[in-house]
């Protein structure tokens, strides 16, 4: 876990102004949003999952998929 936060406190500071509003104003919310409506991954036997189709994975998972970058 000190790693994690390590990263996430330094990680920013190397992205320049318009990264980190792509990042506080597409990324974060889409994380959240994602995090609070996906099921527990925890209970997931992932090597069961790997001939799965991605798109049904993510839908019976209810995982959104990333935005896209912008340009």
């Amino acid at each position: 876990m000190p790693v994690a936060a390590l990263s996430a406190t330094v990680g920013p500071l190397q992205l320049t102004s318009e990264e980190r509003a792509v990042m506080r104003d597409v990324y974060i919310p889409w994380a959240v949003r994602t995090g609070k409506e996906a099921e527990f991954l925890m209970n997931v036997y992932y090597e069961r999952e790997f001939g799965s189709d991605l798109d049904e994975l993510r839908r019976r998972l209810r995982i959104e998929p990333a935005p896209k970058s912008p340009p």
